[in-house]
Formats: structure tokens, sequence, C-alpha cells
């Protein structure tokens, strides 16, 4: 489990768990993690939809209703080195089905002034942080916001997309919040930071694939034991409807991560030579 990350915040009696796997934030010393092309990543996700009437009383967390909605997991691909709300920049995978991701990277490499790219080496200070703080200009804007909620009030508020560990402001219905602190100057951060030097991007494409499974017959014989039987079957996704929606079946979500198409697109801006007056960028890409 050294390549986990986890994380649990509960509101209203609805759970929010939160894992994040082969991540750099706050590990500036751990080297990235690399899959041989091919490879397949299996997840297995059992939500256990729950009827309880009520919390469990003992001494773990059972919050009196897991899931408000249809079970799901909500996932996104993203760079290493920061942790973004996937509700932002994932998808939403449904219980009782099964699929399959995807995945291409792409990587730039700026240059910082006087270069006409003009970056800023968001990396220098992530690393000077101990592997915690922002990488690109929207970043720095939410970090800016965080600070400021949290100095002012004492918590955060849902709609800040940095991580942390304060406490979570209460909740109020859609647009009705009106919090004391106002961060409309941290949106002015972002003239004084440009795009990363060094930046990491992934494209995640989601397929739902056909359930396949063994259902086993006992069929007796006579002067003989018990022979097992049975069909397989292929499914679209499994029936959650009316009371279904309490079954084992629709809590399961298996999803197939595969590497057999990984490609990894580069862009490089390289200095070529400057006169005092005019500056020429040499760039490439290479995919691989």
């Amino acid at each position: 489990m050294e390549n986990i990350m986890g994380s649990f915040y509960t509101k209203e009696e609805l759970p929010q768990y939160c894992y994040t796997l082969y991540s750099l934030w706050g590990q500036p010393n751990k080297e990235r993690e690399r899959f041989p092309k091919g490879a397949i990543m299996r997840l297995h996700f059992f939500l256990n939809a729950s009827l309880r009437s009520a919390p469990g009383e003992d001494d773990i967390f059972r919050p009196k209703h897991n899931i408000p909605s249809t079970p799901a997991v909500q996932i996104a691909v993203h760079s290493p080195y920061y942790l973004p709300s996937p509700y932002l920049d994932g998808a939403n995978y449904l219980g009782g089905r099964s699929y399959e991701i995807r995945l291409s990277m792409s990587e730039k490499h700026l240059l910082p002034a006087p270069y006409q790219t003009n970056c800023t080496n968001y990396f220098e200070t992530w690393l000077k942080r101990g592997g915690k703080a922002p990488i690109n200009q929207m970043g720095v804007v939410e970090e800016c916001r965080m600070n400021q909620f949290y100095e002012g009030m004492g918590c955060v508020p849902l709609t800040v997309d940095y991580p942390h560990q304060y406490t979570v402001c209460r909740s109020c219905p859609e647009g009705t919040c009106k919090y004391e602190i106002n961060t409309d100057n941290c949106t002015l951060l972002a003239e004084h930071y440009n795009q990363p030097c060094d930046s990491l991007s992934y494209t995640a494409i989601k397929e739902q694939k056909v359930i396949s499974y063994f259902q086993e017959i006992e069929i007796p014989f006579i002067n003989e034991p018990k022979k097992k039987e049975g069909a397989r079957w292929r499914l679209a996704h499994h029936d959650c409807e009316g009371h279904m929606f309490w079954s084992r079946e629709c809590s399961t979500i298996d999803i197939d991560i595969l590497f057999d198409r990984f490609e990894i697109t580069s862009l490089t801006y390289n200095p070529k030579f400057e006169d005092g007056r005019n500056i020429i960028l040499l760039f490439q890409t290479s995919p691989s």
C-alpha cells in the first residue's frame, strides 16, 4: 500500500473517501512510477450501499446512509505533483458496470524570460516547500483563497480547489453562501505568474466494457456425485433498478487501466542563438 494516499471527509452523514495512487505530493524525493507499455492496472471497488436506519454504534465510523444515489466513483488522471479535485477534472463511473481507460501523456518544457515562452519555474518552489506548492497559475490563486479563508474564518469552503487538512466550512444551498472573507484580490496574483516551465498532462479515454461471468448449476446424476455445470453470461451492465439497487453487484465497479496504446508527446523549446535583439527558439515534438 506504499503507493496509496487516502483521506476521509464526511458531510451530513454522507462519507467522501479520496484515494490517490502514485502521488508525489509531499514526497519531493520520491521517484515517479513507470509502467511498461502493455501493462494493465486493475481496480476493483466495492461501495457497500447500506440500508442502516442510523449510524452504527461501534469504534468504526459507519454513516447512516452510505450512498446518496447510484453507487459511483469519480476518477481523475493528473500530474503526480499535485492533488486536483476529481469532480472538476475527472469522470464518473457507475456501480454495476465495468470500464476500460486508455491513457496518453503530454509533457512541455518551456523557457523562462527573456525567451518568448516566458514561463514560471513552479517546480523549484515545489521542491523548496517539501513537495507541497502550486504547479500552475490556478494553483497559486486557489492557495491564496485557502489561506485567506482559513485565517479569517478558521475553515475552508468546499469551493476552494487546493489540497489541505483544514476544517471544511459548513455548506449551504448552492448560490446562497455569503462568506465574510473576500478573496477577489487573489485573482490578481495570476498576473505575476505565467505558464509552467515543465508540465505534465494526461488524456483518459473511458469506455464501458461487457461484464462476463459464469453461473454454476448443480445437476444430480444417478449413482454419481453431483456435477457442477453452468453457463457464461455477458451483460452490458447489471440490473440496478428498484430493490436491486442494494445488491452486491450494483455496489461493485471494475476498471481496467490499459497501457497498450500509451503514447507520450513531448514539446521542448531549446534556445538556438540570440544576437541581443532577436531570440530564435528551436522546438521539437516527439511522440513515443
